[in-house]
């Protein structure tokens, strides 16, 4: 079901479905390289090891971080720093107020 803010942006979520309304879970954004590099990491073997040591790996990660991640704290930040001072919280702004 759409937050009331989605509907106020008017941003349509006909597309989705409404088994997806609950639980809504706060979770930085992801791809595939960043979901890959995280499984890499949690189930390190001698192959994933060398995966992510590699240099290419670690600037396709980087790259990825810097267009998925650095948005989305940027506006984290931006948020919390003028929004959070009034009454709304950080969990206004992810489920909606």
């Amino acid at each position: 079901k759409a937050t009331p803010s989605l509907k106020k942006n008017d941003i349509s979520t006909k597309d989705l479905q409404d088994w997806l309304s609950v639980p809504r879970l706060s979770f930085t954004p992801i791809n595939l390289a960043l979901f890959l590099d995280i499984v890499f990491n949690e189930f390190p073997s001698e192959h994933t090891q060398r995966v992510i040591e590699n240099k290419e790996w670690r600037e396709m990660i980087k790259t990825n971080e810097e267009n998925v991640l650095l948005p989305y704290f940027r506006n984290v930040n931006q948020f919390i720093s003028s929004g959070h001072k009034s009454y709304y919280l950080f969990r206004d702004f992810v489920y909606g107020k």
